[in-house]
């Protein structure tokens, strides 16, 4: 197993060999690509980010950029299509600290491998990843905002690509809202309704129904 981690300037192998502050947060990125980057950069300040990627050297040269911004990082190999490797992953990550977000910006194209690789990669490597992290996983806590038609989470604004804005008449609860523990904050497709955790509030984890089976992805989305 290939583990490497590296903060500030210095780069240590083997996670017996880092000095790990448990309170801060940690953010998972899967796929040290561009796009994850940007996500890694919006959602990293304060925390520690794990980059993991199928390339080693993609995973520290994408470390060296973050920490020469300010962020602290660590790194480590992930084959996406390993469940191994995933497992690995999840109890590196959480060694660091409570995960309170996954990434995963990895996967593979039809003009990359053939078509077995893409089902096991982006299918079933992505189904394991989220139910993996998906039961240690940080909840509640985040801070809601809502604003002149935008949401807000935790001081950052999302970039959503809604056809009306996030309306706020008939909420319920007052705003910036702090989500409780082991409850969601939803919000439904059509904004202008407010049925939804606006009136609500944060759902409980226990009144959730349902499983991801499958997902599936296409350019552009």
């Amino acid at each position: 197993r290939d583990w490497s981690a590296s903060a500030g300037s210095g780069r240590s192998h083997g996670p017996k060999h880092l000095l790990i502050d448990m309170t801060k947060e940690v953010s998972v990125l899967v796929g040290a690509g561009s796009i994850g980057m940007a996500i890694a950069r919006r959602v990293g300040a304060g925390r520690i980010t794990v980059l993991a990627d199928y390339s080693i050297e993609n995973a520290e040269k994408a470390a060296k950029t973050l920490e020469d911004a300010g962020f602290e990082t660590r790194t480590i190999r992930t084959d996406l299509g390993s469940k191994e490797d995933i497992l690995e992953l999840v109890k590196f990550s959480t060694s660091l600290g409570p995960v309170k977000h996954l990434i995963n910006a990895a996967g593979v194209s039809p003009s990359q491998a053939p078509v077995e690789k893409i089902l096991q990669v982006d299918l079933y490597g992505t189904s394991v990843l989220l139910e993996e992290f998906g039961r240690v996983i940080a909840e509640g806590g985040d801070v809601v905002e809502i604003k002149d038609g935008y949401v807000a989470v935790n001081g950052f604004g999302l970039f959503e690509d809604t056809v009306y804005p996030t309306n706020t008449e008939g909420s319920a609860i007052e705003y910036p809202y702090t989500v409780p523990e082991n409850t969601y904050f939803i919000l439904n497709d059509f904004r202008s309704d407010v049925t939804d955790s606006r009136i609500y509030g944060g759902i409980s984890k226990d009144d959730y129904k349902g499983k991801v089976i499958f997902l599936m992805r296409r350019r552009g989305f």
